[in-house]
């Protein structure tokens, strides 16, 4: 019999407390910790270790794991499937033979990215790697397997980030490596990725540099195994601003362990140290690098957004009106589905301007400047929208807020706006155009500000064929859903597991060809479009308004943490007034596809 997710499911809530379900994770699958929020209830925790497991392609572990440490309860409910004997081979380790050829690679799980590469590279040279996850027997404990991976291995190199000086299983793995190298059993090589600032012992052995290039220090890595003379590591370039300062190991921890207060607390700390500069920035740098690499999971990319708000988030377009990022879409013929989900759908023309929009949806910090902008102006949920840190979505809007937004918005950049634009909600096909791009897409992103849109028009950017004018996401056709090919990193969809609004630009894979984030998941965005028009789309009053005394149902376009569906053709539908909902955000066009109508 297959045992299926929710058939596992029903035995692990039957056979494991809460506290003997920790005590698996700890045993067996340490890094699907990162997975669980505080508070978590037992049931949340077991959903959320199966769905670790699945998207990691660890689902026999599992069961493996499972079926050892509750064998009897595992033969009766699964009797054609039976656990005769430990699913694993015992290894004596007086007998074993230490192969001087296998290496022992130490990482953090914010690393594995940079971890497997090199261990693909260091295989393509001959040498063995023992890595976990990937070195791990079915229902052999993380302990069981790292003590199996030190007594046979020949070398110990550890990945050195402020990650890993973080992570208590690379302290432990790197301090018993460091005894092993004092009895002469194992060879210790520290790697430099990121500036950090490690234990005192493991500072006193030579490290190799891989933070100016990876080919240089892999080169010098392979010199240093081969016992080869590595070559004079040419100097770094010297840099205006004073080099990083190492990253406090506690703070760090801190900073991504939870939410809310605890998070506020761990940079009153830091504030309270009273850092330097240096000392913030690199905490910024840090959580920016963990947005950007493409194996972060949901959970940590959530930490590192809350945290990068409360340090004071400087990536562009975030924080401020004026700074906002805008996406270029070049005119030309696209392609729009009918309805929602469908493959069915007709090449529309009347696209036939440039137009922008936003790349990332509007944030607290921008609604907040429009609201004190406007002091006569009330949101209709009051100060609801602006009780989420900055760099979320602002949420709690209904369809009159965002209109109202734009409008102002409109006037103040009216000097940089290029003639017969405006700034507007996008309709319909504007925004399902910018998530999938027309016939044609830009060579590379063009993203400006309001201040560049009149020299871009006198010099359209390069434009290439779109290999995919119908794809159902923005970065394909690969859904964003655990279990499938696709990558599960792409887009704040129920399938993430986050259950909230994250911080704008938390998954950049799942960008669109025009750059635009966000545009799958995260939250609904209200469009100046009707909602239940039948046919092709329409430039035209029966389409579409922005008339503030509209009373009819609006189009929003997604999905958003809480859907299943978060593709291009995503849709939805409130009356303008909208309504008390976390989910509800809007993001601004620049187009000159729009009257008074």
């Amino acid at each position: 019999m297959m045992i299926d997710n929710a058939t596992l499911r029903q035995f692990m809530n039957k056979a494991f407390s809460d506290e003997d379900l920790d005590a698996l994770c700890f045993d067996y699958f340490p890094e699907a910790e990162a997975d669980f929020s505080s508070g978590m209830s037992k049931s949340r925790k077991v959903i959320a270790l199966i769905g670790h497991c699945e998207r990691r392609g660890r689902l026999n572990d599992l069961h493996s794991a499972v079926a050892r440490e509750r064998t009897e309860l595992w033969n009766q409910t699964f009797a054609s499937q039976p656990v005769v004997e430990t699913p694993r081979r015992e290894v004596s380790m007086s007998s074993v033979e230490r192969d001087s050829r296998q290496i022992f690679l130490s990482h953090a799980t914010a690393d594995a990215e940079f971890a497997r590469m090199l261990a693909r590279d260091l295989q393509a040279e001959g040498w063995r790697v023992w890595i976990a996850p990937d070195s791990i027997r079915p229902g052999e404990k993380w302990v069981e397997a790292i003590d199996r991976g030190l007594e046979t291995s020949g070398v110990f190199i550890v990945v050195l980030t402020p990650a890993a000086i973080a992570s208590r299983w690379v302290n432990t793995e790197t301090d018993a490596a460091v005894e092993m190298q004092h009895e002469g059993v194992i060879t210790f090589i520290p790697l430099n990725v990121i500036e950090c600032l490690p234990k005192r012992l493991w500072r006193q052995y030579q490290h190799i540099s891989f933070r100016g290039s990876y080919e240089v220090g892999l080169d010098a890595l392979l010199r240093r195994l081969d016992g080869r003379p590595a070559p004079v590591s040419p100097a770094l370039p010297p840099v205006d601003e004073p080099p990083v300062a190492p990253l406090p190991a506690d703070l760090l921890a801190e900073l991504l362990s939870g939410e809310g207060v605890r998070l506020r607390n761990a940079v009153s700390l830091l504030d309270n140290r009273k850092p330097d500069g240096p000392t913030r920035r690199a905490l910024r740098e840090y959580m920016k690098q963990m947005l950007a690499v493409p194996t972060t999971s949901p959970v940590e990319r959530t930490r590192a957004g809350d945290a990068l708000a409360e340090l004071g988030d400087d990536r562009p377009g975030v924080l401020t009106c004026d700074g906002m990022q805008l996406c270029y879409v070049p005119p030309g013929d696209f392609w729009m589905a009918d309805k929602q989900a469908s493959r069915e759908g007709h090449t529309l023309s009347f696209l036939d301007k440039p137009y922008w929009l936003a790349q990332y949806p509007a944030t607290v910090a921008q609604f907040r400047e429009f609201v004190q902008s406007n002091p006569d102006y009330k949101p209709a949920y009051g100060d609801r929208p602006l009780s989420s840190p900055d760099n979320r979505p602002v949420v709690y809007v209904n369809w009159y807020d965002a209109l109202a937004f734009c409008e102002w918005l409109n006037r103040r950049w009216q000097a940089h706006l290029p003639p017969g634009y405006r700034v507007t909600l996008p309709n319909e096909a504007e925004w399902e155009k910018a998530a999938r791009g027309g016939l044609v897409i830009p060579v590379e992103p063009h993203v400006v500000t309001v201040d560049s849109l009149k020299a871009t028009l006198a010099g359209l950017p390069d434009t290439k064929s779109n290999p995919l004018s119908n794809r159902e996401y923005p970065w394909g056709d690969e859904p964003e859903k655990p279990g499938t090919t696709g990558d599960p990193y792409r887009a704040n969809s129920k399938a993430a597991g986050v259950g909230r609004p994250t911080a704008v630009g938390n998954f950049p894979k799942g960008a669109g060809p025009s750059g635009c984030l966000d545009m799958s998941g995260n939250v609904w965005e209200w469009t100046r479009s009707y909602y239940g028009k039948e046919g092709p789309y329409r430039l035209s009053a029966e389409y579409e308004t922005i008339d503030s005394r509209n009373q009819k149902r609006m189009l929003l376009c997604g999905g958003s943490y809480w859907n299943d569906y978060t593709g291009c053709s995503a849709r939805s539908r409130y009356y303008p007034h909208g309504y008390f909902y976390d989910n509800l955000g809007f993001r601004v066009a620049v187009s000159p596809f729009v009257s008074d109508r």
